[in-house]
Formats: structure tokens, sequence, C-alpha cells
């Protein structure tokens, strides 16, 4: 540890500070307690005393210093703690929540601090506080779910009772008695086990995880087979996790300053607050901006560990041993700085929830300075930390279901086995490396129903739909995780193996070349969504699932094509292993889980895509997907043009786009504003969302010997917008034919025609000629309506 610390002087001899906390702007508001200026509104009892200061602050720059030298010493907050009992926005599914941080510079194993919210003298709600822990802890407790006791308006006080030792310190920052929050993300800890105890949320049930024992035996030793799979799977984890380039170390030096760390005389740590960007929902109905935003700076936890792993990289890369040294120390204090912050085993500060994409880079960060940790003695307390919020300990137990979460696949795999390589190597490993790849192999089977992820038809589900968007995402961790794990003791079984190799078959199916319809674009129809082709290739190097093809030679031929020419490693390694492009898929699938029909002939693509009672027709957000109502009313788009082929080149663009008259669909034409989706929480468990399912179940195509087939529908639209809109809708592919034939149209929304949309295609200029039956239209603008003869 010396060493560490030794080297740290030196690096700020060389340093100077540039930036501070105050350049970097924080969320204020008079509700949050800081105390920055005073320590009101706290007044201490008898044994108490209250101070400012600045050895320790997690807003801004203060915080409230308490000491004490008798047990149970109180400290008093007297003032409308501002409950309310129910929402007054009937919008609004939030509750009040209690929020705030505490630091605690010497672990109280058997110490707890009590909470007790009065009113008139009375005790109505209370809630006691683990302190067995060193560093920033926070947390968010509803009054009428987390805490004991009856809340009621009019409350006027809060009392702390400082645990029953003879003395002790602890510093208080970032309080709010009151404000409304989200019911469903409260996450409890090693602290606060009691918060939001039914949670299901594969974010939230960390504690639960923790707590779980192996079902699988602990073999008495580590045989030579399984230390040479430990040793192959390391070898080859550090190889995905670090890049070649190397990071400009000048700059990671200029980040590094932004921190702002010192350390106190006592040997302890302080510098610029770090947060979860999911702490900032504590603000929304303060009237914050949105989250991301607030963190989108070196506060925020993305950030932050996208530097550290800059720092890893580099060190790792670094063949100066004066650079190493000097990265190695702003690693070490940058790590001792995140345990600090709260960044450690059984720590939730409040919420943890969709973690995964924030904490992404914190694994292979770590994992790549495991050598420095070791040196630092750090590793320990961030191998523990890195099994918690990848939630780790969920692999111990056999899956009850199959299938899982492709969240799980993209968020937490790589982290969960991060986390299982950075203990020594022991029996206990083994036993962690055979849970997790079960747990894997698990994931990799097909789901019932809705559920995720990986479908019999080669979908991959994700919010109960076909959802590329997100597949690709879980594609990285599920190839990754085939790939570390191959010819080893942990490898992935056959029939897995198959399942991922078939959807990445499907899905270039229903791509063209790289580009996934409109119609399976989610929430993000904005025409830009891929497959990514390394995929297949990494794949494809592991071999076939059945072993008898060192390269998939079905994997590596659609990979070259994927890949359009472009030459790499893998497109020469292939080659020259004779392997060629394959051409592209021609025929007919229908693929029900996603209510989808794929026809291609030569290189064009053409799909139509329906919803039902089971699918829904689209997804939007608050910010997101506004206008895609109609998405999948029959829609039926064509992508053929373009070198590559893509979807602007087939004729999408959002300039000027008409979302009443999406190719195919069958919708009532209505003003935008009538048209833009009115996104609310409809209950305590939903989030500001919608995914709207029709009553009909008659949705889904069939194909004839894969070469031809049809597509049909019976459309009802969902009663919160136009439940009188129906219709029957068909369509028949033959070769270069597509035959669409629409039935029993109706709606009887006033003033809204309802239009059948054959195709919209983007104008690029007024010039630009259009083709009617072969006849090429120059005109601009130009209407035709044809009577029913013509």
């Amino acid at each position: 540890m010396y060493y560490f610390k030794h080297i740290f002087f030196l690096l700020f001899l060389t340093i100077p500070f540039s930036i501070t906390n105050a350049q970097i702007r924080e969320f204020t508001h008079p509700k949050i307690i800081s105390f920055e200026h005073s320590t009101d509104p706290v007044t201490a009892g008898k044994n108490s005393k209250v101070s400012l200061s600045n050895k320790h602050y997690k807003h801004l720059g203060h915080s409230l210093q308490w000491n004490w030298d008798k047990p149970n010493a109180q400290i008093f907050i007297n003032q409308p703690i501002g409950y309310l009992s129910q929402n007054p926005n009937p919008k609004e599914t939030s509750l009040s929540t209690f929020i705030f941080w505490i630091y605690n510079p010497k672990a109280i194993s058997s110490g707890k601090l009590k909470f007790e919210f009065l009113k008139q003298g009375k005790v109505c709600s209370w809630f006691e506080y683990g302190m067995n822990f060193t560093g920033w802890s926070g947390a968010w407790l509803i009054f009428n779910r987390d805490m004991q006791g009856t809340p009621e308006e009019g409350m006027d006080e809060l009392r702390i009772t400082a645990p029953n030792t003879n003395y002790g310190e602890i510093f208080l920052d970032h309080i709010i008695l009151s404000s409304f929050q989200d019911v469903r993300h409260q996450t409890a800890d090693f602290q606060a086990p009691y918060i939001n105890p039914e949670t299901t949320s594969h974010w939230l049930v960390l504690l639960k995880s923790w707590e779980n024992d192996f079902d699988l035996p602990i073999p008495a030793r580590v045989s030579p087979s399984e230390q040479k799979s430990i040793n192959d799977v390391e070898t080859r984890l550090k190889q995905l996790l670090l890049p070649k380039k190397q990071p400009d170390v000048t700059k990671l030096k200029k980040q590094f300053i932004a921190y702002n760390i010192t350390e106190n005389s006592d040997g302890s740590i302080s510098g610029l607050p770090i947060f979860f960007e999911r702490f900032g929902e504590a603000y929304a109905n303060l009237g914050g901006e949105n989250y991301a935003k607030i963190y989108a700076n070196p506060m925020g936890l993305r950030n932050c560990v996208n530097f550290m792993y800059n720092l890893a990289i580099a060190w790792n890369n670094s063949t100066n041993n004066n650079e190493k040294t000097e990265l190695a120390n702003m690693f070490i204090l940058m790590t001792r700085h995140m345990l600090d912050q709260g960044f450690r085993a059984g720590s939730a500060m409040g919420t943890l929830h969709h973690l995964g994409y924030s904490m992404r880079n914190y694994y292979p960060a770590m994992f790549l300075m495991k050598d420095v940790l070791i040196k630092a003695e750090l590793d320990q307390d961030i191998q523990r930390a890195m099994e918690w919020f990848a939630g780790t300990g969920e692999v111990k137990l056999k899956p009850e279901i199959d299938g899982m979460d492709i969240d799980a696949f993209n968020t937490s795999l790589i982290g969960r086995l991060s986390s299982i390589m950075m203990m020594k190597d022991s029996p206990q490993k083994v036993t962690y490396l055979r849970s997790i790849s079960r747990w894997i192999d698990n994931g990799l089977h097909f789901s019932d129903g809705t559920m995720g992820c990986f479908k019999i038809d080669g979908s991959i589900f994700h919010h109960r739909h076909n959802y590329p968007a997100y597949a690709v995402g879980g594609l990285d961790g599920a190839v990754n995780s085939v790939w570390l794990l191959r010819d080893s003791e942990f490898e992935i079984g056959r029939q897995s193996h198959e399942n991922l190799k078939f959807a990445l078959l499907t899905m270039r199916k229903y791509c063209n070349l790289v580009t996934w319809p409109l119609s399976l674009s989610g929430r993000h129809p904005d025409g830009k969504g891929k497959l990514i082709p390394w995929h297949y290739a990494r794949l494809a190097e592991v071999g076939s699932p059945d072993k008898t093809e060192k390269i998939d030679t079905e994997l590596a031929s659609a990979y070259l094509r994927l890949n359009n020419g472009k030459k790499d490693s893998y497109s020469k390694k292939f080659t020259k292993a004779g392997i060629i492009p394959e051409k592209a898929p021609e025929g007919n699938w229908g693929i029900n889980y996603s209510c989808l029909a794929v026809h291609r002939r030569e290189n064009w693509l053409a799909t139509a895509m329906g919803h039902s009672r089971y699918l829904w027709a689209t997804e939007s957000y608050i910010g997101a997907n506004y206008f895609g109502r109609y998405l999948n009313h029959g829609n039926l788009q064509i992508l053929g043009s373009g070198n590559p082929i893509d979807m602007f080149a087939s004729g999408f663009n959002q300039q000027g786009w008409d979302w009443n008259h999406i190719p195919g669909t069958t919708a009532a034409v209505i003003p935008m504003k009538d048209l833009k989706a009115d996104i609310r929480q409809v209950d305590e468990v939903s989030g500001y969302e919608e995914m709207l399912l029709s009553d009909e179940s008659f949705t889904g195509a069939i194909s004839s010997k894969n070469r031809n087939g049809a597509f049909g529908m019976k459309l009802h639209e969902h009663d919160k917008y136009n439940g009188s809109l129906r219709a029957r809708k068909s369509y028949f592919f033959f070769d270069n034919r597509i035959i669409a034939l629409g039935s029993d149209i109706e709606s009887a929304l006033p003033d809204a025609p309802v239009h059948t949309t054959l195709f919209q295609v983007y104008l690029p200029e007024e010039e630009s000629p259009i083709f009617i039956n072969g006849k090429k239209i120059s005109d601009f603008p130009y209407e035709k309506r044809l009577s029913e003869k013509t």
C-alpha cells in the first residue's frame, strides 16, 4: 500500500490542478439540505455536536459533521417534512420518499442509526439504518412502504439517534425530507435490507442474489484440466477486453485532475462526488432536467468508469515504466475514491435500476488491472464490489425457467464472468465458473410465450417482442461467452450453441444488407438499426456446434457477405480457409413470434408485419417514437436499393416523413398533434411507456416450401385512440410479385379518412422523377386519383 501512496505524491508534483468541483454544475433545490453555509436546519441534542466540514462531501463542497460522546445521542430537524399520502397529480403514481447520504469514517459492526419522523412530538414513522460500512452510503425510502409505523401528513420533525456507542463521528449530506419518487426503483442493500421487498426486477435484487449459496458441489481441489480451463478463459478474456489502440496519456492526466482527489491526514480520501446517473431521477419532480444531462460530466458513473477503463488500457499497453507507474497510481486513487463514494459490495446508494449500462466498463477496467489491485491490497474489495453490482450470485442457483432477459447478456454477463475471474484460483472459483456456464447455457434455451429472449423461429425477444435494437447488444455477450468458454471444462452446450447460431442466421434473413426494416425498429424508427457482422465471425471462430468444423463455414460465409468485402483479420482468416461469401438468402419465411413475413429474391427484401393481442403495434416512451402509432398496421416495406443496400437508399428519410402513411399500413389520417402518443404511467409497476395491443389474435405468415408465402391479419386498433378502426389485410408473395388485398375497412373517427398506403418514398429533389406503372412523371407536386374502373 505504501508504494502507491508514495507515487501519489510524486504524481501531484508534476500535474497542476486546473479543474475544481466548483466548475462542475450540480443540481440544487431548496428541498435539498446541503449544509453549504450553516448547520441549519439541524440542531444538536445533549452529548452531540454538529459543525460544517469540507473533509467529506456528497453535494457541492461541504457536509454536516456530527460528533457524539455518549450512546444514543440525538440530532433534530424541526421543520415540516412535506409528506403527502397521495400524489396530488392524478397522472402520477410516485409516492413521498425520504433521501439521504451518510459518510461513516469507521464501520460500526452492530451499530444502527435510528430515523424517526414525528408529528407534534408523536413518532409516526421510523426505520433503522445499519452502520457496518466505511465511506458514503445512501438510501431512498418510501414512507408508506419501507418504514415502520404509519406516516401522517403534517409531520414536523426528524429525529436521528446515534448507535449505542460511547462516541462516534459521521457526516450527513444531501438530505431530502420528502419528495415524490417512482415506487419501482428503490434498492435494498446491507444497510437497509427491508427496502422494496417485493421487487423482482433483476436490477434490484442484488441483495437476494448475494445471499444465495451454490447448489452445485464444490470440489475438494482444482484438477489440472480445470486449471488449464481457468487459464485459457483468463487469457481470452484479457484478449477480448484489451484493445490495441493506446489512449492519449496526456489527456488521461488532464481528466484525472477533474476528480480533485486528496488524501486527508487520517488516511481517508475525498474528491469530486460520483453518482450513478439514475440518482438524478430523484430530481425529476423538483424541476431537474434529464438525469443523463445532470451527470454528463466527470461526476457521472459512466464517464468515471470509462475513464478508468482507458487508464487500464493505457497501463496494459504502455512500455514506459515511469508512465506505467503514473497510470497505476491514478487508477488506484480512482479505485479508492469509487469505494469511498459508495461503489462497494453491499451498497445500493438509493437505486441501481438499469445500472448495467453505466457500469459496463467498470468490470473490464478492474479485471485488466488485477495485478495492480493485488499490489495495492484492493483486489478483494474490488472483487466483492464487482460480484455485488453484477449480481453474480444469481448464477449460484439453477435457473427455474428457460431463457433470460436479453439485457443480462448485454450488461451483466461480462461483468459477472469478470468478477469470477478476479477470484483467486480455488475450488469455489471452479464451482462459480460451472454455475455461470449453466446460467449462460440456460439463457440460450428457447423460451416460452413472450418471455426473453431466444425463440424457436429465430426471433430475439425483449419487452415481449422481437427487438433487434436490444438483441444486438445482447448478442455481444452471448457470442463472446460461447467464444470465451469454448473447448474448456465450462463450455456452452451444443443445443444452446445451435440456438444462438440459428438466431444469427435468421436475423440476416430479415435484414438487408445489415439494416432491419422499420417495422422491427421498436421505439427507434430512425432507419439506423443494423445487425453487427462480427457476431457471425466470432461465433464462426468457435467452430460448428457439432464440433465437425474448426471454423463454422455457414457463419463465416454469412460474415463475408455481410462484411461487404472489407478486409480484416476475420475475412483474411476465412478466405485463407477456402470459405467464400454466401449468396444473399432467397426464399420466403414466416417468423410468427414477430408477426413477420420475409420474402427475398436476388438482393432485395420485402417484409410484411402486423400486431395482435400478443404482440404490440409499436413502442413509445417519453421522448421516443411519439408518432409511430401505425407502424405495424400491416406494414409492407421493400429494402432493395443502395450500395450497400440500406433504409435511406430504399426511400426512407425522417425529414418530411408522413407518419400517417407508413408503407403498407391502413390508418385513419389525423393531424400530427392528434397522432402524438399520450404516454402515461398507468400503475405503480409500469413505466412511462406505451405498447398497445389489439384484441385480435389472427395475425401471421405462412410459407410454401420456404419459397413463396402469404401474410394476413385482422386489424383492430386499440381503444385508447381509435377502437373503431378495423380491416382485414393480406399479402401474397410469388417470386417478384406481391398481391396486396384489403377488405372490411371501417372507422368511425370523424374527419379522418382511412388510407392504405402502398409506398412513401423520400424525394431528394423536386426535379427527381417518379414512376407509376412504368410511366415517368417529372411534375411536382403531382396527384392522380384513380377511378374504380381504373
